[in-house]
């Protein structure tokens, strides 16, 4: 019995050892906590030379470079300038705002209609647009930004298979 569990033990001590390898993309801040990206996560960036923002899936990474899915493209982790992460409150916040303003402004719209004088259309419309003003206001925090300088932050490929002895 007491012999049969220690195999059991083994068995699962080295079936553990491959699921906690792995390799992954790290971007660290120098001010906050390392952030981990594996293969198969969704991943906006822009390139140095290039103002465009790029939105792809990470398919494998390699030594010094990260091969996209979508595009294709291997891109070395010298050339990324800046990677972008969605603030998925402020998202969550901008649904919001934006369905109750266009719900105000849609019961300042038939109110006429209604007629039983219960509100102020005007009123309505004030508060409506004063959520659409709220929803575009909340656009310019819609990305966490981490911008690749030798100062600020660093990207890395880290694998941590441990080695055979």
């Amino acid at each position: 019995m007491q012999k049969s569990l220690y195999i059991l033990l083994l068995l699962t001590f080295l079936s553990l050892q491959g699921a906690l390898a792995q390799t992954f993309l790290a971007i660290d801040r120098y001010d906050a906590k390392r952030i981990k990206l594996y293969e198969g996560d969704q991943l906006w960036f822009k390139v140095k030379d290039d103002n465009f923002l790029h939105e792809d899936e990470i398919l494998a990474l390699k030594d010094s470079s990260v091969v996209m899915s979508k595009s294709g493209a291997e891109i070395p982790l010298t050339a990324f300038e800046e990677i972008r992460f969605k603030r998925k409150g402020i998202e969550i916040a901008r649904i919001g705002t934006l369905g109750l303003g266009l719900g105000f402004l849609l019961s300042a719209a038939i109110e006429p209609a209604v007629s039983n004088n219960e509100y102020d259309a005007g009123e309505h419309a004030a508060i409506g647009a004063g959520f659409i003003a709220a929803n575009l206001i909340l656009r310019f925090f819609k990305w966490k930004k981490y911008p690749i300088e030798k100062e600020k932050a660093r990207v890395q490929i880290l694998d941590t298979t441990p080695e055979n002895p």
